[in-house]
């Protein structure tokens, strides 16, 4: 049975839970919720990767028809997409650890954010392939 509809879960809710946070903290600024963000993030970008790898595997189980391919085409380059965007965000916000100015963190939420949608659109993208095309999906006789 393939492992990624079960590793792909998890850093969804965990970059959501970092996008709460952040947005949280750009306003409260409080000692609790950056740091809580920056570890969610962190733990969902490792989620992100091993999500990346079941559904490289994943594809060998997959039929491809010609309407399942540009969504799978379109769900992998997004995965890809918002690893590295979520990667280069989490190198940011390291190195600029406690010195980021209101207007700084402001922009930073908001990259957060934008990828976030991303990253919840190629989640969608997976549902349409399974729930929709049976990607993935073993018949029952």
């Amino acid at each position: 049975m393939p492992a990624h509809p079960f590793s792909v879960h998890f850093p969804v809710a965990l970059l959501l839970i970092a996008a709460a946070a952040y947005l949280i903290g750009l306003f409260r600024m409080g000692i609790v919720f950056i740091p809580a963000a920056m570890i969610a993030h962190g733990l969902g970008v490792l989620g992100l990767i091993a999500a990346i790898l079941t559904g490289r595997a994943a594809q060998a189980y997959v039929t491809r028809t010609p309407a399942l391919e540009p969504l799978l085409e379109r769900h992998e380059l997004l995965a890809y997409l918002t690893t590295w965007v979520y990667l280069l965000l989490g190198v940011w916000m390291y190195l600029r650890k406690g010195k980021t100015s209101q207007a700084e963190q402001a922009l930073f939420t908001l990259c957060f954010v934008a990828v976030t949608a991303l990253m919840a659109w190629s989640a969608h993208l997976g549902g349409v392939m399974v729930y929709q095309h049976g990607a993935g999906v073993q018949l029952v006789p």
